[in-house]
């Protein structure tokens, strides 16, 4: 049997899954058009509310936000620029994007971003997984200001999985470390999971 970590929304019949999902989608619209002043002059330039969303086909009235925009907005009101729906001083844990196509976008996540939002989300994947609280996690990587890795172990962290950080060792002694600790799961990304393979 598959464990799912929400199986009342996982199997909501498809006509119910979409009033649910343009629901909370005109509710966030809502949402950052009273805290993002990018945002309402984004929409207000496309003369789109949250109300005009009534259907899936209406959501193509709402107009893509791109990386460029972002950091012309960081640019223009350094550090986080006006697009984030907090002030800077709500933020809990600050992360940027990795930069490999071009300057790092700065992401500040208010204490609910961080404690509540991501652990949501990754408990999807980690239910999606089949990870269980007995896992045994070992991240073979260093941290920084990247958030995939701080996202998913803090959702471990929050399920009581044992995490084993791996970071500031050759990839000998991560190995010995996988097998020492007896991790049941290595989280990384794939090519080097193959290496170490």
């Amino acid at each position: 049997m598959v464990k799912m970590w929400r199986p009342e929304l996982e199997t909501l019949p498809r006509e119910e899954l979409i009033k649910r999902q343009l629901r909370l989608f005109r509710k966030q619209m809502k949402y950052v058009l009273e805290k993002s002043p990018f945002y309402r002059r984004k929409f207000g330039e496309a003369g789109v509310r949250p109300r005009d969303i009534r259907n899936l086909e209406d959501v193509r009235q709402v107009p893509f936000t791109t990386k460029q925009e972002l950091l012309k907005s960081q640019e223009d009101y350094p550090v986080f620029g006006d697009f984030p729906c907090i002030p800077p001083e709500a933020a809990t844990r600050v992360f940027q994007t990795s930069g490999t196509t071009g300057l790092p976008l700065k992401v500040p996540y208010s204490k609910k971003d961080w404690f509540k939002n991501c652990f949501e989300q990754f408990s999807y994947f980690i239910y999606g997984y089949g990870i269980e609280s007995r896992d045994i996690v070992f991240f073979p990587f260093m941290y920084g200001l990247f958030i995939a890795w701080w996202g998913i172990q803090a959702a471990l962290e929050q399920h009581q999985v044992t995490i084993v950080p791996g970071g500031g060792q050759t990839s000998e002694t991560r190995l010995r470390s996988i097998i020492d600790w007896n991790a049941t799961i290595v989280c990384g990304t794939p090519s080097y999971i193959i290496f170490l393979g």
